[in-house]
């Protein structure tokens, strides 16, 4: 049996040697190099698990973390094709699931070549499914299926059709998730980049930490209702928004000018603004009702940098709230950007920015 005689354990540097062997044996192109394995045997955050047999390794499995949300993806998984047709693979791909839901991921994606119907048999044998496909995806030109299994119990999930754009700016986001949510509502809205720094001009707060300004939801509300949608502001306090992250003086005082001219907009154009918290239930309550919310957070928990930042929710269900990222960090697809799943905890800490713990959120709907 083979049960007997495999042994599941992580990685440490005297691995490395008999790693880059299996990579040689397993793949012809795409190959982790020797600092690839070295940082994922370095790094305690994501997991490298080796599968021995009779005390030889045999394979290897990587899985990286999504900072700051539920979503777990398997990077790169291997056996040495003198062992294959033992099972030893079927029983890696379980224990690196086990390993996913010990750390709380309630989703694992992955990415396979389209030629390779082998592992996709097996994953699809394993409860994952097809959600997207990326064209010339390895270095050999191959696509990529990218599938996706559920870890944990869920009621089924109802997520919105939401196309994905990735912000051109550093400032843009706001621009960037309202094109989302407008599009989602309205296919006629087309989306691009003209359209992203037009409604960046039309919502920005013109100063931030540094640089040009961000979008406030203010401006993204007034935006979006000049474009025929009904918008509503939940914001949780009625003080100036950002002013605590900017020093000079002089910019302040031109920040106040521009939201109390927002202000005095959206009182003509009679667009509610509630100023309540922000919590998990009313973000769920809300994409539930049929309304798209575009939120508020903090980017520190995504990518360890402190400054305000906006997403469009893609879905909500009892444990999870989904989300679309327009900011794409350097290396990644779109489509780990789409959907990604919060948990409550997660994202109560997610949307508050600020040491004055600020929350937004501004929904869309159709005009009745």
């Amino acid at each position: 049996m083979v049960n007997s005689k495999l042994n599941f354990r992580k990685a440490n540097i005297g691995d490395l040697k008999s790693l880059l062997l299996i990579e040689e044996r397993c793949f012809r192109t795409d190959r982790l190099s020797k600092r690839s394995f070295q940082g994922f045997i370095k790094n305690t955050k994501d997991d490298l698990l080796i599968v021995e047999l009779d005390k030889q390794l045999v394979g290897y499995g990587v899985v990286l973390y999504k900072k700051g949300s539920s979503l777990a993806r398997l990077y790169s998984i291997a056996i040495d094709p003198a062992k294959k047709g033992k099972g030893i693979g079927k029983k890696l791909l379980d224990k690196l699931e086990e390993l996913a839901v010990k750390k709380k991921a309630g989703f694992m994606r992955l990415e396979v070549a389209s030629k390779n119907t082998t592992a996709k048999n097996l994953y699809l044998s394993q409860g994952y499914y097809k959600f997207n496909r990326k064209e010339n995806y390895y270095e050999n030109s191959d696509a990529a299926i990218c599938l996706e299994k559920i870890l944990i119990h869920l009621p089924k999930r109802k997520l919105r059709n939401v196309k994905y754009y990735e912000q051109t700016t550093e400032f843009t986001c706001g621009a960037a998730s309202l094109m989302m949510a407008m599009n989602s509502l309205n296919r006629k809205i087309k989306i691009n980049q003209q359209l992203e720094m037009k409604l960046w001009r039309e919502a920005t707060t013109i100063f931030m930490l540094s640089g040009h300004g961000g979008c406030g939801p203010r401006g993204l509300a007034l935006a979006a209702n000049r474009r025929g949608f009904d918008v509503d502001i939940y914001l949780s306090t009625r003080d100036f928004l950002f002013i605590s992250s900017v020093r000079d003086p002089k910019k302040k005082e031109v920040m106040k000018l521009v939201q109390k001219d927002f202000d005095d907009e959206i009182k003509k154009k009679k667009i509610k603004i509630k100023n309540r918290k922000v919590t998990f239930e009313l973000v769920s309550k809300l994409a539930n009702e049929g309304v798209v919310p575009i939120v508020l957070i903090s980017s520190y928990s995504l990518t360890g940098t402190k400054t305000p930042h906006w997403i469009v929710i893609s879905g909500a269900d009892e444990s999870f709230l989904y989300f679309h990222d327009p900011y794409l960090e350097e290396g990644m697809s779109n489509v780990e950007n789409q959907h990604i799943p919060v948990r409550k905890d997660e994202f109560n800490r997610l949307s508050k920015y600020g040491s004055q713990s600020v929350q937004a959120v501004v929904t869309l709907s159709i005009k009745k």
